[in-house]
């Protein structure tokens, strides 16, 4: 089993035996690709989860250092937030 995580679609798939049996809509980072530290960048490559935040918090949920902060209320906002789950 194994994540495919599509930037360009902004989905992850969820692949068993190669077939996909979930997908989920994700959002990356505003400043686009890359692996330098520091830069606020989605890296790129293979990678193991070490982590996965979010477990069982209620959707929309706010995350600012890895905490819950709060429940966004659906507006449009300049944040750069992180809602829900976080896979690190």
């Amino acid at each position: 089993m194994h994540i495919h995580i599509s930037i360009r679609e902004q989905r992850l798939r969820l692949i068993s035996a190669e077939e996909v049996i979930a997908e989920y809509t994700i959002s990356s980072a505003a400043n686009g690709v890359g692996c330098e530290e520091g830069s606020y960048c989605t890296p790129v490559g293979k990678f193991e989860v070490a982590e996965k935040i979010g477990d069982n918090a209620e959707w929309g949920t706010i995350f600012r250092s890895r905490k819950p902060e709060g429940i966004w209320d659906g507006l449009p906002s300049e944040e750069d937030m992180v809602l829900t789950r976080i896979l690190r």
